[in-house]
């Protein structure tokens, strides 16, 4: 089957029609393509592309692996699985938002290290591309940005900075310098806006 960016945005298109990124009035399908546009910027292929454009339409259970495999292929199945919640033993129901936002992000990184290299590429750029904005909403809006987070922003910065330690050890080969650098980048701004001015 020939892989079709076109047909993978449509598909993205149609799972995201109407809705909003948390938070703002930005058009959801905005992040994917953000996604997208950096995976293919630093290097990816168009199947990493597709999968980027791809990956948040499995917050809707009735989109399974063989879903994506039928419509695309394996391989983009594949890396866009690699974005599926991991398993959690604890009753997330039962824990207070900012427990529960902590126990999400903790069990997401500990199953990052056991993912695909190509489907940490695109990990590393979805991030990329929440960073940046998260950057920019606090620049251009002020600090009340911090409000869309359930923890304070230190707790944030603590995600970032462990993420950036993930991709120096796993996206080392020279291939991958320029997008660690600019996620370094990026931390590092990061780190100093939440010592000038997060709330409590």
């Amino acid at each position: 089957m020939i892989l079709s960016l076109k047909d993978a945005f449509q598909f993205a298109q149609e799972k995201h029609q109407g809705q909003k990124k948390p938070g703002t009035q930005s058009p959801y399908l905005f992040h994917p393509l953000g996604v997208a546009s950096l995976v293919l910027k630093f290097g990816g292929s168009d199947s990493q592309a597709a999968a980027a454009l791809l990956h948040d339409t499995i917050g809707d259970s009735s989109i399974t692996h063989s879903t994506i495999t039928s419509r695309f292929n394996k391989e983009v199945a594949d890396l866009v699985f690699a974005f599926a919640d991991p398993e959690i033993a604890e009753n997330l129901e039962a824990m207070k938002e900012d427990d529960r936002w902590r126990t999400l992000k903790k069990a997401y990184l500990g199953k990052l290290p056991g993912v695909l290299e190509e489907a940490l590429l695109i990990i590393a750029c979805e991030e990329l591309h929440d960073l940046e904005e998260l950057l920019f909403g606090v620049r251009y809006e002020g600090f009340h940005v911090w409000d869309r987070y359930p923890v304070h922003g230190m707790q944030v910065f603590w995600y970032y900075k462990e993420l950036l330690s993930l991709f120096n050890k796993r996206l080392s080969a020279p291939k991958y310098q320029q997008l660690v650098s600019e996620f370094a980048r990026h931390v590092r701004e990061l780190q100093g806006l939440t010592m000038e001015g997060n709330p409590a």
